[in-house]
């Protein structure tokens, strides 16, 4: 049950607390006094859009609060689902800031838009003034059966593998074009890979390969100019050992004389071992080149097949050529994961769609199953409401594909009159008897849904008179079950109801401001009088007021 409301900065209202009471609660006042407003701020605080444009003052966040009493083990269950401690008090709060973000709270614990919107499935059952129109949509139509059937669990569980599902398809076609464009490169990368697959060498044994090619091509010169030079050590070797020999006895002689001649000394003769070495290496050498006309033909061939591949590709060096083979491997290996991927979301869509067809079809059975009810329960309600001989009538069709709202396509055909066969509502039915048939479904809809109040918010558009009257004696029947709040503007409606809260609006120092008084008796007398009077209040209407009233 909905205890209170506040509203702070929201459209043209400052601050408001407005109480509530159980049973049945009319909410009256004149054309823009404020009395949407307050459907506008329920609708707010269970989560659905809005924008800056309802912040009085642009400058300050607007507050929402709405406390609730409810002790079902639904939104106990749900609450400890949020992990939210459970309360027989529930505390609704939303803010919306100056930069449009908005701040959800159940009980002080900062939530979702989305969780206030589950929770207050729970709690209130808003019916805004254009919701009439939805009377004649497929996906309303649905929700009606659905409530009825009490199937908003098994609904939560499709749309989320529904979504899921849908989630799937989209990257599956996604990996299908890559897999796609993949296949077209993959002949030209398979071939390009095999091409340097032949690359057996690593980068050292290239520039080694490289060197000795070098060598032997050039053998005969080297050989030549080898033996030059070893021959003219070997000739001079004796006269630079004498040499060598008298430079060092020289350098000796003048150990006691001059400190440096003992190192140079030492330099000295360690030059002539490293000449005598590396003669000798020069020799080895010259022993190890020799002409090999198929080794550098051999040498020659294998460079040559990779100097071609360097200049095919466009590439500087050795190096950039193993880490283009390595690029190929990289992607011919990601062609191959994408057939994996591709494999996986196929078997997952598979499995999902086994699924959701089960689910769909349990929802298509629990649909079928409550729709003679409705029309069963439906005719009498409209009867009540000045439509005796309507007729109503609810088509089914299983569908080929899944919808979002499972596989079934439901139409409402309606005619209020017996010569005129029903029709869908949208083509057949007048603005007040779709609010005469809309009351009677959220009636009907009341009786299973979990919530223990519903608010309308001028349901009575179009009709008047005793059909008023009889709308007002419905809703009455209806708050014996639960808590009704109903916006009206007709008095008929207006004298139904326990409870009469009157709002008003009035300019002061600080601008507009808008009240919401409950009504005495007394008061309430005077506004159904108000209410009925074209302008001045008569005592024909003072007496009407009290008939409807059933006040002698």
């Amino acid at each position: 049950m909905l205890q209170s409301l506040y509203l702070n900065n929201f459209a043209i209202i400052d601050e408001l607390t407005v109480d509530f009471n159980d049973g049945f609660t009319v909410i009256t006042g004149e054309t823009g006094a404020g009395k949407s407003i307050l459907a506008g701020s329920l609708s707010f605080i269970c989560g659905n859009k809005t924008d800056i444009s309802i912040l009085k003052n642009k400058e300050k966040k607007a507050t929402v609060e709405a406390v609730f009493t409810d002790k079902s083990d639904s939104v106990n269950d749900f609450l400890k689902k949020q992990e939210i401690e459970p309360s027989t008090e529930i505390i609704l709060r939303r803010e919306l800031l100056p930069s449009g973000a908005s701040r959800c709270y159940i009980n002080e614990t900062n939530v979702t838009v989305t969780i206030l919107k589950e929770i207050s499935f729970y709690l209130i059952d808003i019916h805004s003034q254009h919701q009439n129109l939805l009377l004649t949509r497929q996906n309303f139509q649905l929700f009606v059966l659905d409530s009825i059937a009490n199937q908003h669990t098994d609904l939560i569980i499709y749309h989320e593998k529904y979504l899921k599902f849908k989630q799937f398809q989209s990257k599956l076609s996604v990996l299908k074009d890559e897999q796609q464009k993949s296949q077209q490169q993959l002949d030209f990368l398979t071939f390009q890979l095999n091409e340097l697959n032949a690359l057996t060498y690593s980068v050292q044994d290239f520039y080694d390969a490289e060197q000795e090619s070098q060598t032997l091509e050039h053998a005969e010169n080297i050989s030549l100019k080898l033996n030059e030079i070893i021959y003219a050590s070997h000739e001079s070797e004796h006269a630079i050992l004498i040499q060598f020999k008298n430079i060092i006895k020289t350098l000796q002689s003048l150990n006691n004389q001059y400190h440096k001649s003992s190192d140079w000394a030492q330099r000295i003769e360690s030059i002539y071992f490293d000449f005598k070495d590396l003669v000798s290496e020069i020799e080895n050498e010259l022993h190890r080149i020799q002409s090999n006309p198929a080794r550098l033909e051999q040498l020659q061939n294998e460079l040559s097949s990779i100097y071609s591949l360097l200049q095919k590709h466009r590439l500087r060096n050795y190096d950039e050529l193993l880490s283009l083979k390595e690029e190929l491997q990289t992607k011919l290996s990601q062609i191959s994961n994408i057939d994996e991927e591709v494999a996986k979301y196929e078997k997952e869509i598979k499995l999902l769609e086994s699924e959701l067809e089960t689910l769909a079809h349990i929802l298509h059975t629990k649909r079928q199953a409550v729709s003679d009810k409705l029309v069963k329960n439906i005719l009498p309600l409209l009867e009540k409401l000045g439509m005796p001989q309507a007729k109503f009538i609810i088509e089914l069709n299983y569908t080929e594909h899944l919808m979002e709202s499972g596989k079934t396509n439901v139409d409402f055909l309606f005619s209020a009159n017996t010569k005129i066969p029903p029709q869908p509502i949208e083509k057949i039915a007048s603005g007040g008897e779709i609010s005469r048939l809309m009351l009677s479904l959220k009636t009907i809809i009341a009786k299973n849904h979990p919530c223990e109040t519903i608010f309308f918010d001028e349901i009575d558009t179009g009709i008047s008179g005793e059909i008023a009257y009889q709308m007002g004696l419905i809703m009455q029947q209806l708050a014996q079950l639960m808590q009704v709040i109903t916006i009206t503007h007709l008095p008929q409606v207006a004298a139904c109801g326990k409870h009469h809260k009157l709002v008003s609006k009035y300019q002061n120092s600080k601008g507009t401001e808008v009240t919401v008084k409950a009504l005495t008796d007394e008061e309430r007398i005077n506004e159904i009088a108000k209410m009925l009077s074209a302008k001045e209040i008569t005592k024909s209407a003072i007496e009407q007021a009290k008939h409807l009233l059933q006040i002698k």
